[in-house]
Order: structure tokens, then C-alpha cells, then sequence
């Protein structure tokens, strides 16, 4: 232990020590060391004393104490009026006047933890440092909130020391514990609120810390903050003389301008520490550089002049801070009020400065921004976000329903006008039609369309999607009664008005389908690929599922791509093995897989055994599902029949004069009956009954010249069919004959758009 006059001498050194140094700090620091030499006059106990001060003036976390002696449990035994001990730990700490030790307070059977601060050395009691360590127990004494470390205990010790016990906070510094617990900013400032109001009931006790920094506020395994270190606090009535800043009360990064020029000091100076503590949490950093001078310190705080946090945190992190710690423009205003020099600029109290942080939190406007209507509008957008999202959500809703509504009235005003033509056209169409039932005649279906085909063509005083439309009408019932070469014409014009009106691809994608079968039936295979193709690319555009139109599409594009062989029939019955399997897995309609099936009979080409083995599949599913005498069945008898002319020739032979007249009697003179005469005949040739074959041919090329002209494919091939017959037979000039007539056409065609299989048998011809 101290003797008393050992204790005497060194304080006094002490506060000559202090009085030196608050003169060094401010020469520039090159100047200070020859100065504080010359005036230590030779005094070197004084010189290191003070060169002590010094430095620790420049760490913004020490308390600028002189070394304390280290107490043991051996060392120290406190006696106090009522009958309690203290054991001592360890040193935990100094501030101020004192050393703080961690202790155990015993009082009968109690244990507890204390954090024990002594004063260094016994004083008298009338002394100004006694009077001080009684204002702080006075002080402690007050003061009883959750976030404040209370005051356990107080008296002197056998010795005379003063002592104070204060709840011991087993705890982490404020900014580490938000860090090693990685805070989001909302959550950073949700604690520094409590500290926010541990600080504003202080004042409102009429008591200032004026030592407020991060190694001051203890976070506890509970996550509550704990205010600690009310060693230098003053009462807000005590005499001027006694707020003043002494260099050991001091920690100077966190001062405000007030202390640092020793004025008079009021709330405002905590609510400027505040402020630092805060920026610190928000950007990760001190607004001002680590190691800079004491000097260089004072004049930076002063001046008021620094960095917004966020674009401190942006310096420091780039992209890397993560999204929930970028600091907004409301936090950053917050702060620098806070941090104003003036402290009439700052926020009257702690208590306003946490009303502001907790405006943010609620996205309301905060009084630090000052904004205009704008701002304060969007803060309430912000703010009512979830509610305005739902209102935009319902008004979309409610314009996308009206639109909606407005379109189907569109549609409906369209289908009604459809309708209406529709009906009239009709209605000109049956009177027509008894105009010829009066003459005593007999009108047939094609005579019927004839009739209205007729009219179509006539008739200016429709709209195009309403003219379209019938067109359209007409040339599906063309297709359905198998007079493709009457079909095409109009459904081209129907494409066309489309096209023109510029109609969806709603309209246009089941014209363009209809006109693949249209060419298709015409034996026109390129161009009915190219309509197969449209088709699909406008179905595949349309929102609702149109699964079997694409399929329709798709297998009769491969069907006619076999035919014309301009694709390799191996990746042909690739594509419809892959068709097929998507039939079975969604069980399409039965039309579907034999019109697969009976692709799948052209694509094995010269491999008379699986095209006869796809013709029996097709011939199987057509005859459970359609009963007999079904014209659906005729396209499948017709892929039978010419799978079997190679493998079994007579067979075929007998079932195609019935086959042929089943087509005739439905389509009458058509482009397919004619190539099924042609089929018919080269058949009978390649029997050795070319004599039974001319007939056939001459009728098929009588049919092909009514349905497609001279100029037409079918016609030259029916004509150099009739030419091999008359070959065979012997007669090779009328064989000569025949063939020039039809090969001048069919060897501009070649050359102007490529040779399919049967110009390239009848140049050969």
C-alpha cells in the first residue's frame, strides 16, 4: 500500500503532468517532445509522466490513467458499516480516479459478482476528489434503468479508500457484438435504440455521461445492452467549474466540440456521442481516419466536417456489404444531425434522436430530412407498400378484366356480324337452290357449294374477315367431300383477306391447315408443306392447347415429305415414331394414329415389309373404330392397297377396282381418283395385261385433264403411263407420240423448281 506522502507527491505530479499536456496538445506534434523537455527542467519522473498522458491522449480507447498497482485477494480486505466483504479477482480495468477490479461481494450466505472501483490513494474527505467520487456514488445512486449498470454498493474501505460497487456486465463491446453476430442495419439500430433510452433517462434525471463510446455499452449473452461507466458523469445543476473536461475524462474520438474547447456541456454533448457511436455501427468505421494526431483530431471534430456513413461504408466494402447494412439517405441524415458542431443543431435530446431512428424503422418521414412533398409521399408508399401493391394487384385485375371485357364485346360484335352474313349467305344460297328444286332438278352437295363459291366470288358487300370467313366455310366442306382442287382456290383467297385485315393467328393458323389439305389432296406436296409449316408456327403462338391441330399438321408435312423424297426416310420414320409415341401417351383421337400410321406405310419406301406391316397397323385401328362403308376408311384402304403391290401384286389388283369406285362414287372426277386409275394401270402393266391397262389410263388422263388441265403433273403422268402401256405392248412411235407431247412441260419444271419422283419416271419416259 501507498504511504500517504508518497501518495501526496504523486498526485500532485499527476496534475502537473495534465496541465503540461493539455498545453502540448496544441503545438504541432514535431514541436511537442522539445517542449515538454524544456519544460520538465530536468524533472524526468515528471517527464515520463507526462509523456504518458500524451500518448494515451492520442488513443481514443484509454482513459489516460497512470499505472495502478495490482491487487490480489491477499492484497485488499474491505470493512464496511454492516457486516459484508469483498474478495478480489482481478483488475479489470481504470478510468477516472480509480482502478476497477472484478470482485465478489460476500453478505452472509450471498455471492455476488461486483465490479469494485477504488480510488488510488486515500484522500481527506473535505478534498475535491472526494467530494467527486461521492457526487458519482449520488449520482449512480439515482439512477435505475434496465440498460444502465446499477450501483450495488458504496463506503470506504478499512484503509480509507472510497470504493463503489457496480453490477459487473459480463459482456461484449456494442460494435464487436453486432459484428460477430453479423446485424442487419434495422437490427444494429433496434439495439442502439435501448442505449438511446438508458441515455435519455439519464437526462431526464438531470444527469449527463459525457464518456459515451463503444467500449462503454456492454452487450450480454442476452442481447440487452448494458450503459456502463458513469465515473465522469456530472449532475445537470452542479456548478460550471465542475463541467468542465479534464484530459482524463476525455476520450477524445467520441467528444463533442464543446468539450474539446472546455465549454459549458449539456445534453447535447451525449447526444453528439451518440451520434459517433451511432455512424460507427451504421458504416463500420469512425467518420475520421485510425492514428490520426490529437491535434489534427481536435480541428477535424471541430469542424464538422465529414463523410456521409454511407459513402464511408461504400469506400470501405465496394459491392461486398451486403444489402441489409447499406445505409439509406434517411439513416445517413440522422446521423450528421446528430454530429451537427453546433449543438444547437442537433436533436434537443436523446429521446428525439431515437424518435427519428424509429420514424425509419416505420418508413415514416424523419424531421432530419427535411423533405418535400415527394419525399414524404414516398415514404408513404413505402410505408404502405404491402397495401398499395394489393391495390395495384386489384386495379391490374380489375383493367385486365375490363379489357377483357371490352375485347370479348369486340369478339362477340365480330360473331355477330359473322353470323349474320353468314345467315344471309345462306339464306341466298337455299333460294338458289329452290329455284332449281322448281325447275324439277336434283341438287347435290357440290352443286350447293358450287352455288355458294359462285356467290362468294360475286359478292363486294362484306367485310374481309366476314368474306374470309365464308370462304373459309366453303373450302373445309370442298375438303370434306374430297374436291381438293375446288377447296384450294377459295381457301387462298380466304388466307389472303386475313392476311390483309391482318387477323390473329387465331384465324389464320385453321385457313392455313386447311389449305395443306387442300394441296395436299391436290397432289401440290411442296406447297402443302409450306402451309403444314405456317400452321404449326401460328399454333404454336396461341395460348390454348391446340395439340391435335399441330399433330394434324406435323404428320401430314412428313406424310407428303415421303412422297416427294426430299428428306431421308430414315429421319422420316424417326419423326413419326416420336409423333406416335406422344399420340399413344395422351391418347389422341384415333383419326390421328392412323393418319400416322399410314405416313409411317410411305416412309419405308422400297421395304415392302414394314410399309405392309404399317398398313395392316393403320388398317386395324381405322376398322375397329369406324364402321363399314365409312369414307374415313377409304384413305386407309388406299395406303393398304399400295403397300401390297409390291409384295403381293395380284392381290392388289383385285381389291383396287373397288376401291376405285368407292372414291369415284364420293368425289366423282377428282385429281385422287385419277391417281388411283394411274396406280391401277401401272399395276396391270407390270402383270403383262398392259391391254387391260390402256382403258384405265385413258380414263385417268381424261380425269386429270378435267381437274387439272393439260399443264398439270397428273395429266403428263397419266399420258407417259399410257406411253409405257403402248410400249409394252409393242407399239413404240405411239409410246414416242405420247411422250413428246408432255415432255417439253415436264422438263421446265424440273429445271425451274426441282424434279419430284414422277417427273423425274416421266423424263425417263
Amino acid at each position: 500500500m501507498y504511504q500517504a506522502a508518497t501518495r501526496d507527491a504523486e498526485a500532485a505530479r499527476y496534475r502537473r503532468a495534465g496541465a503540461l499536456v493539455h498545453a502540448l496538445l496544441d503545438l504541432p506534434p514535431e514541436q511537442r517532445d522539445d517542449a515538454l523537455i524544456e519544460a520538465c527542467a530536468g524533472d524526468d519522473a515528471l517527464r515520463d509522466e507526462a509523456r504518458w498522458l500524451l500518448a494515451a491522449a492520442e488513443d481514443d480507447e484509454a482513459d489516460a490513467l497512470p499505472p495502478a498497482p495490482v491487487l490480489s485477494a491477499c492484497d485488499l480486505h474491505l470493512a464496511a458499516p454492516t457486516p459484508r466483504d469483498y474478495r478480489v479477482l482481478e483488475a479489470i480495468g481504470e478510468g477516472g480516479m480509480g482502478v476497477v477490479y472484478l470482485a465478489e461481494r460476500v453478505d452472509g450466505d450471498l455471492r455476488q459478482r461486483v465490479a469494485l472501483k477504488l480510488l488510488r490513494f486515500a484522500v481527506p474527505a473535505d478534498s475535491h476528489q472526494y467530494r467527486r467520487f461521492a457526487t458519482e456514488r449520488r449520482i449512480l445512486s439515482a439512477l435505475a434503468h434496465p440498460n444502465i449498470a446499477r450501483l450495488v454498493d458504496g463506503g470506504v474501505t478499512a484503509e480509507g479508500l472510497p470504493f463503489l460497487a457496480m453490477e459487473y456486465v459480463d459482456g461484449e463491446r456494442i460494435d464487436a457484438w453486432c459484428d460477430r453476430h453479423a446485424l442487419t442495419l434495422r437490427q444494429r439500430v433496434t439495439l442502439f435504440l435501448k442505449v438511446c433510452g438508458a441515455v435519455d433517462y439519464a437526462h431526464r434525471q438531470l444527469v449527463i455521461h459525457r464518456d459515451i463510446k463503444p467500449s462503454n455499452i456492454l452487450v450480454g449473452a442476452d442481447g440487452e445492452p448494458k450503459l456502463l461507466d458513469f465515473g465522469i458523469a456530472r449532475l445537470l445543476d452542479d456548478d460550471v467549474e465542475h463541467t468542465q473536461t479534464d484530459l482524463r475524462a476525455l476520450t477524445l474520438a467520441y467528444a463533442s466540440p464543446e468539450q474539446i474547447e472546455g465549454a459549458p456541456l449539456g445534453t447535447a454533448s451525449d447526444v453528439y456521442s451518440l451520434g459517433m457511436v451511432l455512424y460507427e455501427l451504421v458504416a463500420g468505421a469512425r467518420p475520421f481516419a485510425v492514428g490520426e494526431s490529437t491535434h489534427r483530431l481536435s480541428r477535424a471534430i471541430l469542424s464538422g466536417d465529414m463523410p456521409a456513413p454511407s459513402r464511408l461504408a461504400r469506400e470501405r466494402t465496394g459491392d461486398a456489404l451486403p444489402r441489409t447494412r447499406r445505409v439509406p439517405a434517411d439513416v445517413d441524415a440522422i446521423v450528421l444531425k446528430a454530429l451537427r458542431s453546433e449543438p444547437a443543431h442537433r436533436y434537443a435530446s436523446a429521446g428525439a434522436l431515437a424518435a427519428d431512428l424509429q420514424r425509419w424503422l416505420a418508413a415514416r418521414p424523419v424531421h432530419a430530412q427535411r423533405g418535400n412533398w415527394t419525399y414524404r409521399l414516398g415514404r408513404f408508399a413505402w410505408r404502405r407498400r404491402w397495401w398499395l401493391a394489393g391495390a395495384l394487384v386489384v386495379t391490374a385485375l380489375l383493367a385486365a378484366f375490363l379489357l377483357d371485357r371490352d375485347a370479348q364485346h369486340a369478339r362477340i360484335a365480330v360473331e355477330r356480324d359473322r353470323a349474320r352474313a353468314v345467315a344471309r349467305f345462306m339464306d341466298d344460297l337455299f333460294e338458289n337452290t329452290d329455284s332449281l328444286h322448281r325447275r324439277g332438278e336434283d341438287v347435290t352437295v357440290r352443286q350447293m357449294l358450287d352455288l355458294g363459291a359462285a356467290s362468294l366470288a360475286s359478292r363486294g358487300d362484306m367485310a374481309p374477315e366476314q368474306h374470309a370467313a365464308l370462304l373459309f366455310a366453303t373450302g373445309r366442306a370442298y375438303n370434306a367431300l374430297g374436291r381438293s382442287d375446288d377447296a384450294a382456290p377459295l381457301l387462298e383467297r380466304a388466307r389472303a383477306a386475313l392476311v390483309e385485315a391482318h387477323a390473329p393467328d387465331e384465324q389464320l393458323a385453321p385457313v392455313e391447315l386447311a389449305l395443306a389439305a387442300a394441296y395436299s389432296g391436290s397432289r401440290r406436296l411442296a406447297e402443302a408443306v409450306a402451309a403444314d409449316e405456317r400452321a404449326l408456327a401460328r399454333y404454336a403462338t396461341l395460348p390454348a392447347h391446340h395439340a391435335d391441330e399441330m399433330a394434324q399438321a406435323q404428320i401430314r408435312a412428313l406424310h407428303n415429305h415421303a412422297v416427294t423424297l426430299d428428306r431421308p426416310l430414315a429421319d422420316i420414320r424417326r419423326d413419326l415414331d416420336a409423333v406416335l409415341a406422344s399420340l399413344e401417351q395422351r391418347e389422341a383421337p384415333v383419326a390421328l394414329r392412323v393418319a400416322a400410321w399410314r405416313a409411317m406405310t410411305m416412309a419405308w419406301g422400297d421395304d415392302n415389309a414394314g410399309a405392309t406391316a404399317a398398313a395392316e397397323r393403320a388398317m386395324s385401328l381405322a376398322q375397329r373404330a369406324y364402321p363399314a362403308g365409312d369414307p374415313r376408311l377409304l384413305p386407309v384402304r388406299y395406303a393398304y392397297v399400295t403397300a401390297l403391290q409390291e409384295r403381293e401384286p395380284e392381290r392388289a389388283a383385285e381389291l383396287m377396282p373397288a376401291l376405285i369406285g368407292d372414291y369415284e362414287r364420293r368425289l366423282g372426277a377428282s385429281a385422287t381418283v385419277a391417281s388411283l386409275l394411274g396406280n391401277y394401270g401401272s399395276l396391270l402393266t407390270r402383270l403383262g395385261r398392259a391391254a387391260d391397262a390402256l382403258p384405265v389410263f385413258a380414263r385417268a388422263a381424261e380425269m386429270a385433264r378435267a381437274t387439272g388441265g393439260e399443264d398439270g403433273e397428273m395429266y403428263a403422268w397419266a399420258v407417259a403411263n399410257t406411253a409405257g402401256a403402248h410400249l409394252a405392248l409393242g407399239d413404240a412411235a405411239r409410246a414416242e407420240a405420247l411422250v413428246r407431247r408432255v415432255l417439253p412441260g415436264l422438263v421446265r419444271r424440273a429445271q425451274s423448281g426441282g424434279a419430284t419422283e414422277a417427273q423425274v419416271f416421266l423424263a425417263a419416259a
